[in-house]
């Protein structure tokens, strides 16, 4: 596994969360769609659901609910917060 780069992730959501998803071996991945991109300008208004669709966005955060990674889920961060572990990647 490798790691990926927050302000990667925040520039480009789904393409992060498919490989995520991918090197999980979870799936069917629903329809993807980035309604507002940093390629572009930041939206953070938007929130998740509008950045890349409500399907999506109920999985990421069903996913990060209740666990130390919940604070992804915040548009505004833009770094790792202190306290906060990262993960480590698991082989499979």
């Amino acid at each position: 596994l490798t790691e990926e780069d927050f302000v990667d992730v925040v520039r480009a959501p789904c393409a992060a969360v498919g490989r995520a998803l991918a090197l999980l071996g979870v799936g069917p991945w629903p329809e993807c769609v980035e309604k507002h991109s940093h390629k572009a300008a930041s939206r953070r208004d938007a929130g998740l659901s509008g950045r890349i669709g409500p399907a999506a966005a109920a999985r990421v955060e069903a996913a990060l609910a209740d666990t130390p990674y919940a604070w992804m889920l915040d548009l505004s961060a833009m770094s790792w917060p202190p306290g906060i572990k990262r993960p480590e990647p698991a082989a499979h």
